[in-house]
């Protein structure tokens, strides 16, 4: 599988692109009204896009979401809901991530490099993060 979506009852958790995906133009993989977007794209040589800017939004409050590449390496994304473990998932080199919503965390399995995407202004770790206390009993 290629795609992968993690969702409860309660919360959109990611959308995981596996390496090796081979999608078919430009497609995008969240819902429209999502305010991050996961999309992937493939042409082949010669296609041109037109030349474009993109549309200014109004400020909204929104939910921060975050993409994590993984370049080398391998971790885990741990999620919980109600502040026990509901889910894990291992990412390789060429994995993407797309943390939607709900309490994560990642586990480094073996040294990793990794790109990381998600809306700004950022400040620091204590400013952009809010910590939760979690027990290691999975929900299901």
């Amino acid at each position: 599988m290629t795609i992968e979506k993690i969702f409860s009852s309660k919360h959109r958790f990611a959308i995981i692109l596996r390496d090796g995906h081979e999608p078919d133009g430009t497609m995008f993989y969240t819902d429209k009204e999502d305010t991050f977007q996961l999309g992937t794209i493939k042409h082949e040589t010669g296609y041109i896009e037109l030349p474009h800017i993109h549309k200014k939004k109004e400020k909204l409050h929104l939910d921060v979401v975050e993409s994590l590449h993984v370049v080398y390496g391998k971790v885990a994304v741990d999620f919980f809901e109600d502040e026990r473990k509901y889910s894990e998932v291992i990412l390789n080199p060429g994995d993407t991530a797309l943390l939607i919503e709900g309490t994560h965390r990642i586990r480094v399995l073996e040294s990793f490099k990794g790109v990381k995407v998600k809306q700004g202004p950022y400040q620091s770790i204590e400013d952009d993060k809010e910590f939760v206390k979690v027990t290691e009993t999975d929900i299901n």
